[in-house]
């Protein structure tokens, strides 16, 4: 059966068919491992800059050095193949932001800058990830509810760990009680708006969140930011207080 892609009908391609390729051996081989990832790459490049409507499987295929219809081949579909990076960015931005907690024997006040650290250098290696999320996730509630149950699944074993950090700080007087799902929103709101803003305050104010110079002070400041809000009642109330 054909479908129309990018406004051109092609064949796809079934799972279980061969797609030929030279072999200097004579025969049919079967398809290069290393195209798949290729095509992830070039593909995750592309949507993230144009989302899913602007990017061209054609022109994913081109950059990738492969046929158009080894994306049939791989990923069935356009949707097939944005799914796929969809998933590898949600998974890539959680361990960005929680990897390390679960392993972590520090307490909340030293683990706060390294939060804050990991996450702003996954935003300045991916400076169009926070609006294409914005963007597709808002306009394709059926996205929200794929990103919201790959989130279930990776989060909670983070979460525990980072609540049990928060309780114990709290128990000891060293910070707030608080939610750790509160502590991350808070985290995500602080390291994501810069990188949002971004288009604006280049060109306004000559400041570039993604850049080796801006990093260091934009870890300081959010960490100062968040250590201030988890103080303890009494200390958050007196901020002279040590």
């Amino acid at each position: 059966m054909e479908e129309t892609v990018d406004g051109q009908t092609h064949k796809p391609l079934m799972m279980e068919e061969t797609v030929e390729k030279e072999n200097p051996g004579g025969g049919v081989a079967v398809p290069d491992e290393g195209n798949a990832e290729r095509i992830l790459r070039v593909a995750g490049e592309e949507f993230l800059k144009k989302g899913y409507a602007g990017a061209r499987t054609v022109v994913i295929a081109e950059r990738a050095g492969v046929t158009h219809a080894m994306i049939h081949y791989y990923f069935a579909t356009k949707q097939g193949l944005f799914q796929r990076v969809l998933d590898s960015e949600v998974s890539k931005l959680t361990q960005a932001m929680l990897g390390e907690i679960p392993d972590s024997h520090e307490g909340l006040d030293s683990l706060l800058p390294r939060m804050v650290e990991s996450h702003l250098r996954f935003m300045a290696d991916n400076p169009d990830l926070p609006r294409f999320l914005v963007v597709e996730l808002l306009t394709h509630p059926d996205r929200m509810q794929f990103v919201a149950d790959r989130l279930r699944t990776e989060m909670p074993p983070a979460l525990g760990a980072l609540q049990r950090i928060i309780d114990f700080g709290a128990a000891s007087g060293h910070n707030r009680a608080v939610d750790a799902r509160e502590l991350i929103l808070t985290v995500l709101s602080l390291d994501t708006y810069p990188f949002m803003a971004a288009p604006l305050l280049r060109p306004m104010l000559g400041f570039d969140p993604a850049s080796a110079d801006s990093l260091p002070s934009l870890t300081a400041r959010i960490t100062g930011q968040l250590r201030a809000w988890l103080r303890p009642s009494s200390r958050h109330d007196h901020p002279d207080t040590p």
